[in-house]
């Protein structure tokens, strides 16, 4: 099957590692509004950020102003440490999904203490491994999947950190938007609408109280592996 349960595989990057709080234990934190642009694409980053709670989006920018999202992280994960480790302008737009609570610390400060500790150092590392294995799967999708499998297979890696088994299926504990999964697949609303639509009609996926449910995983898993 192509579905792989590799845990970096799924477009809302999860890590959730508590250990940042070593970092940021003396900084005070501030709440970034939904749709707040907290980096821009080229600006220099000064600043290395830790999500305490709320979601972001990181994404590109054509010189004719069309926006594409790769990748979206969710809390208790840092970002803005690529950029200022190669001292580096910034290659992405970086804005709230959510409301979020982020923590602020200097760069230097931040390698400064990471390179004392070497449990955060490994982190770290790790951290970048899993951004790197991020987008290669993701390259990857896009290439070789269909908009209507590309939903699906989504879909599948969403569940391995946000899947419940409920009587009902496999709940998707998460709130997300039709246009924040076609903003990650480059795709439009409408079309990811219409992909929903025909999931649920085929029984494969179900939507109660604003929650996602994968009603049927093996279906669901079988409709990836068509021709």
């Amino acid at each position: 099957m192509y579905f792989d349960k590799n845990e970096y595989n799924s477009p809302w990057f999860f890590k959730n590692s508590q250990k940042w709080d070593k970092i940021f234990y003396d900084r005070e934190f501030k709440v970034v509004k939904k749709d707040a642009i907290i980096i821009h694409q080229g600006s220099i980053v000064n600043d290395i950020y830790f999500v305490k709670e709320g979601r972001i989006r990181f994404s590109i920018l054509s010189e004719d102003g069309e926006e594409k999202t790769i990748f979206i992280m969710d809390k208790g994960n840092i970002f803005g440490d690529v950029a200022a480790a190669n001292s580096s302008l910034s290659s992405m737009k970086v804005t709230a999904v959510t409301d979020c609570v982020l923590y602020m610390i200097e760069s230097q400060q931040f390698f400064e203490r990471i390179y004392k500790d070497n449990e955060l150092l490994s982190i770290w590392i790790s951290n970048m491994t899993s951004t790197v294995e991020y987008l290669i799967n993701h390259i990857k999708d896009i290439t070789f999947l269909d908009t209507f499998k590309l939903v699906a297979e989504y879909l599948l890696k969403l569940r391995i950190h946000y899947g419940i088994q409920t009587p009902r299926g496999i709940k998707l504990d998460i709130h997300f938007t039709h246009q924040e999964m076609a903003d990650l697949i480059g795709s439009s609303r409408v079309t990811v609408s219409k992909i929903m639509t025909f999931l649920k009609k085929e029984n494969m996926i179900d939507r109660i109280d604003g929650y996602f449910y994968i009603t049927d995983l093996k279906k669901l898993e079988k409709f990836i592996d068509s021709d």
